[in-house]
C-alpha cells in the first residue's frame, strides 16, 4: 500500500516463516525473491533464497542451495556463502561423497577462521568426514580436534563426531563390530544436547542396530528414535525410521509385514538422494540381520548395496556386501572384462562391465554381428550377453534395452 518494496519483502517473508508447511511458506518466499530481484535488493533476495534453499534441502534438492550460494558469492555476502558451503559438505558427507564434502567443508573452515565464524567447529568436523570417508585418519583426527578446539566438551559436536564421522569411518574400513560402542557413546551426548542444534543422523543406525540385536528388539530405542523423528519432521527420515520397525517385525516372526514395511520405505526413500550413503550403511546392517533372521530380500538388497558402495570406491564396503552374498547363498557379482563402468542400478543386478560394453553397443542398433567385430569377440559370445542382458534387466527385446541403456546413463555407440 504504501509502495516501499523493502515493506512488502519483509510481510512476505514473515508470512512464510509462519506457514504451517514448506508447501505453504515457498510461494511467499518465492514472491520475495522475485520481488526484490525486480527493485534490485540484493538482500532481501538473498534473505528469500536462503530460505528457499533450506526447504528444498529435505528432499534433496540441492539447486536452491547452490544458487543461493552463487547469489551471496557475487553480493559479497560471506557469512551466507560459509553457511551454504557448510550445509553442502552435510549433504555430501551423508551422500558418501568424499570429493564434495572435502571441497565445500575445506572452503568453509578457510572462511570460517579468516571471518572469526560460529561455523568454525562444524566446519572442521564435516572436514573430519571427509577424511573419514578417504581413509586418512591422522588428517582425521587432526581436523576432529580443531573442531572440539572451542568447547572440548560440545556435544553437538562430540554427538556427530562418534555418530557420523566415526561411523562413518567404521564403515568405509570395515570395521562393522565397531559400530555398537561408537553409537553408544554417540547417543550419550545426543542427550545432552539441545534438540535443535542437531538432527543427528547417526540415531538412525543406533535404533537399527538396538533392534537387530536387543533381545526387546530394540524397543526402547525403537521409542526414542520415533520421539526423534516425529520432533525433526523429515520424510528421510520417517522412511529409515520405518526400516527399523520392519526389522523388528522380521525378528518377531512376521516375514510378510517386515517385507511389505521395508519396500515401502526404501520406495519412499529412493525419492530423494539425500543420505545416500546412510542410507546404504542402514541397509547393509538390515540384509545382514535379515540373512540370519530368514526374512525379505536380503539378496537383492545386499547387491543393490555392494553395487553403490563399489562404485564409490570404498572397496573394503563392498568387499564386505560381497562375502555376505557368498555366505547368503548367492553368485557373487563381477567386475567383468569390459572397459565400460558399470552403473550402479545395473551392477545391482549383477550386470559386468563387458555386458555393459554391449549393452552400449546394442542400444547403438548394432547387430550382434557388429558388435562382435567392435569388441573382438565372438557372435554366439555375443548372443550369450545379450541373452544374459534381457534376463537380468527384465527388458523384453533389444528396443527395450536401448531405454535400459537410457534410463541408466549408458553412452551408446
Amino acid at each position: 500500500a504504501v509502495g516501499q518494496p523493502e515493506v512488502e519483502c519483509e510481510a512476505l517473508e514473515l508470512h512464510g516463516r509462519v506457514a504451517p508447511d514448506a508447501a505453504a511458506a515457498r510461494p511467499f518466499f518465492e514472491r520475495a525473491a522475485a520481488l526484490a530481484a525486480r527493485h534490485g535488493l540484493a538482500g532481501w533476495q538473498l534473505r528469500a533464497q536462503h530460505e528457499l534453499a533450506l526447504l528444498a534441502w529435505p528432499a534433496g534438492d540441492l539447486g536452491p542451495m547452490r544458487a543461493t550460494r552463487e547469489l551471496a558469492a557475487r553480493h559479497g555476502a560471506l557469512v551466507t556463502v560459509a553457511v551454504m558451503d557448510l550445509s553442502l559438505a552435510d549433504v555430501a558427507l551423508g551422500a558418501f561423497d568424499r570429493d564434495g564434502c572435502l571441497e565445500a567443508a575445506s572452503r568453509c573452515a578457510h572462511a570460517s577462521r579468516r571471518l572469526g565464524l560460529a561455523t568454525e567447529p562444524v566446519a572442521h568436523l564435516w572436514l573430519a568426514g571427509a577424511h573419514a570417508l578417504a581413509g586418512d585418519d591422522a588428517a582425521m583426527r587432526a581436523a576432529a580436534d580443531d573442531a572440539l578446539r572451542r568447547d572440548p566438551d560440545d556435544p553437538r559436536i562430540l554427538g556427530d563426531l562418534y555418530g557420523r564421522v566415526l561411523a562413518t569411518r567404521a564403515f568405509v574400513a570395515d570395521d562393522l563390530p565397531a559400530l555398537p560402542t561408537l553409537l553408544d557413546t554417540m547417543m550419550e551426548h545426543v542427550r545432552r544436547a539441545d534438540p535443535a542444534t542437531s538432527v543427528f543422523p547417526g540415531r538412525v543406525l543406533w535404533a537399527t542396530l538396538r533392534t537387530i540385536d536387543d533381545p526387546d528388539l530394540g524397543a526402547a530405542a525403537r521409542a526414542e528414535h520415533a520421539a526423534a523423528v516425529d520432533r525433526i519432521g523429515m520424510p528421510v527420515f520417517a522412511h529409515a525410521h520405518d526400516v527399523v520397525e520392519a526389522v523388528a517385525l522380521g525378528r518377531a516372526g512376521d516375514a510378510g509385514g517386515a517385507a511389505a514395511l521395508l519396500a515401502r520405505a526404501l520406495d519412499g526413500a529412493r525419492r530423494t538422494r539425500l543420505g545416500l550413503g546412510m542410507r546404504y550403511a542402514q541397509l547393509l546392517l538390515v540384509a545382514r540381520a535379515a540373512v540370519r533372521d530368514g526374512w525379505g530380500e536380503p539378496v537383492a538388497w545386499l547387491r543393490e548395496c555392494e553395487a553403490f558402495f563399489a562404485a564409490g570406491g570404498y572397496a573394503r564396503t563392498a568387499r564386505r556386501c560381497r562375502l555376505l552374498l557368498g555366505e547368503a547363498g548367492a553368485p557373487v557379482p563381477r567386475r567383468g572384462r569390459g572397459t565400460s563402468t558399470v552403473p550402479v542400478g545395473l551392477r545391482a543386478l549383477g550386470v559386468t562391465s563387458r555386458e555393459v560394453d554391449v549393452l552400449a553397443l546394442v542400444a547403438g542398433g548394432l547387430t550382434n554381428r557388429e558388435v562382435a567385430a567392435r569388441l573382438h569377440l565372438s557372435p554366439r559370445t555375443v548372443e550369450r550377453h545379450v541373452g544374459t542382458l534381457l534376463d537380468r534387466t527384465g527388458a523384453g527385446d533389444r528396443a527395450a534395452l536401448r531405454e535400459v541403456a537410457r534410463r541408466h546413463g549408458v553412452q551408446t555407440g
